[in-house]
Parts: structure tokens; sequence; C-alpha cells
């Protein structure tokens, strides 16, 4: 889905995101520049609670919740990958509707 605005805070209707641009309200760069691209993903809770999970092309995970009209703090999931090119080719991931196995063989 296309980014209907650069400020994350204003990114709430459910969906899958794709950034290429500078934005607001993020904990990393983005920008146009190849390696500064993102993904976030909105998901809508009950009433007024809102997720984004954020996945940066640096391999940084970031999740954040809007509960009726405050924001938390953004909170990192992983940190950049730091193995090797083949071993990351190597990992499998099997998704079965909210559960994610990774495993190396």
């Amino acid at each position: 889905m296309t980014l209907p605005n650069t400020n994350l805070n204003n990114i709430r209707a459910p969906g899958f995101y794709y950034i290429r641009v500078a934005t607001t309200n993020a904990l990393v760069t983005t920008s146009s520049t190849n390696g500064n691209e993102g993904n976030p993903i909105v998901q809508s809770g009950v009433n007024t609670r809102l997720l984004q999970t954020f996945y940066h092309n640096n391999a940084q995970i970031w999740y954040r919740v809007l509960q009726n009209t405050t924001w938390t703090t953004w909170t990192r999931l992983t940190t950049a990958w730091i193995g090797t090119q083949a071993q990351l080719d190597a990992v499998t991931c099997i998704a079965t509707g909210s559960l994610i196995v990774i495993h190396e063989p």
C-alpha cells in the first residue's frame, strides 16, 4: 500500500505499507536512498488501540502501540543482522497463521 502520509503517527489504517521517503516519528532513518526503505504494518485492536510494527531494510524491527490518543515509545525487537549472507540464505522461515518459525538447517 502506498504511504498516505510521511508522519508515522498519522498512519492508522490497517495494512502493509512501503516507505522510500523521509518520515517523521520513526526511530530509524528512512529516505529515497537504497538501504533506508522500510515496511510499516498497522494492525487494529479493540476500539482505539493500534499496533505499528516497523521492519527496516537494515534488519531492525520496531513496534509501538497507540492507546486512545497516546503512542508508546518505539521498542526494538531486533538489532541489525550480524551474520554472513550465507548464514542468512540458509535460514528457513515457515509462517503458519500468526506463528513464525525460523530454523537454520
